[in-house]
C-alpha cells in the first residue's frame, strides 16, 4: 500500500525440502581382519529419494554406497559416519561404531622324536610349538607336561623342547600361547609312556665242559606283562624264559 492507498500484491512459491534421514545397521561385533557390512538401505527421504551414500570410516578410505564391507586389521571401536544426500541437495549424517574384536592366536603342538610310541620312561622327546597371531604378536608359549597322578611340570620351549617322561601311563602334554592383547590358545597331545621291564638271570655258577646247563630269567614289568624272551649265548639266540644249552 503506498501513501495514497493504492495496494498491489504479489505470490511467491517456496519450495521446501525436508532433509533425509540417514540410517545405518552394522553386523558387529566381528574379529580383526574380518569383514563386516555397513547398511544405509534403511534411510529415507520423507519428501524425495536419497541420490547419494557417502561413508566416513576410522582407519579406512572413504567409501560410498548404500551397502559396503570393509575390515580392520586389529582389534578396538572405530568410528563410522554415513551422509546420505537427497534429490534436492539436502543432506544428514549420522555416525555410529564397530566394534572389532581381538583374534586369538593360532597354535601348533608337534612331536618331532621320537615318531614311536610308547616312549620309554627317561627317554628324550622333542616337541616343537608354533604359534602366530594374524592382528598382533605372541609371547612366549609355555608347556605343562602332567602326570597320570595330576603332578605338573612346565617349560617354556624356544620353538622346540625336549623333555623327559618320569613315569609311566598317558601323559598330557599341553602348549598354551598368549597374545599381546591377552588372548589365549592352547592345545593338549596325549603320549603314552612305557617303564621297561626289570630282568635277572637265574643261572648255575659254574659248568663243566659240554654240559647241559640250565638258565632262568626273572623278569617283571611295572605297567604290564613281558611278552618275549630273548637271549644271545655265545653268540647264539634262543627265546623262551628258560634256556638249555651245552657248554661247550
Amino acid at each position: 500500500t503506498d501513501d495514497d492507498g493504492a495496494t498491489a500484491q504479489a505470490n511467491v512459491t517456496v519450495d521446501v525440502n525436508a532433509p533425509p534421514e540417514p540410517r545405518v545397521n552394522v553386523s558387529d561385533p566381528v574379529f580383526s581382519n574380518e569383514l563386516v557390512t555397513l547398511n544405509a538401505s534403511e534411510s529415507v527421504d520423507p519428501d524425495g529419494s536419497i541420490v547419494a551414500y557417502d561413508w566416513t570410516i576410522e582407519a579406512a578410505p572413504d567409501t560410498t554406497g548404500a551397502t559396503v564391507t570393509q575390515s580392520f586389521a586389529d582389534n578396538g571401536v572405530y568410528e563410522v559416519t554415513l551422509t546420505v544426500t537427497d534429490n534436492d541437495g539436502a543432506t544428514a549424517s549420522v555416525a555410529t561404531n564397530v566394534t572389532v574384536q581381538n583374534r586369538p592366536p593360532e597354535l601348533w603342538l608337534t612331536r618331532v622324536s621320537p615318531e614311536t610310541t610308547p616312549i620309554e620312561i627317561g627317554e628324550p622327546v622333542e616337541y616343537n610349538v608354533e604359534a602366530v597371531d594374524d592382528d598382533g604378536t605372541t609371547r612366549n608359549a609355555t608347556l605343562t607336561l602332567t602326570a597320570p597322578t595330576g603332578a605338573t611340570q612346565a617349560v617354556t620351549p624356544a620353538g622346540t623342547a625336549t623333555v623327559r617322561f618320569n613315569g609311566s601311563g598317558n601323559w598330557s602334554v599341553t602348549a598354551t600361547v598368549t597374545d599381546d592383547d591377552g588372548a589365549t590358545a592352547t592345545t593338549t597331545r596325549t603320549v603314552a609312556v612305557n617303564a621297561p621291564p626289570n630282568a635277572t638271570i637265574i643261572a648255575p655258577s659254574r659248568a663243566d665242559a659240554n654240559e647241559q646247563v640250565t638258565v632262568e630269567a626273572n623278569a617283571t614289568d611295572p605297567d604290564g606283562n613281558i611278552s618275549e624272551y630273548d637271549w644271545v649265548i655265545d653268540e647264539q639266540t634262543y627265546t623262551g624264559q628258560n634256556v638249555t644249552f651245552n657248554s661247550g
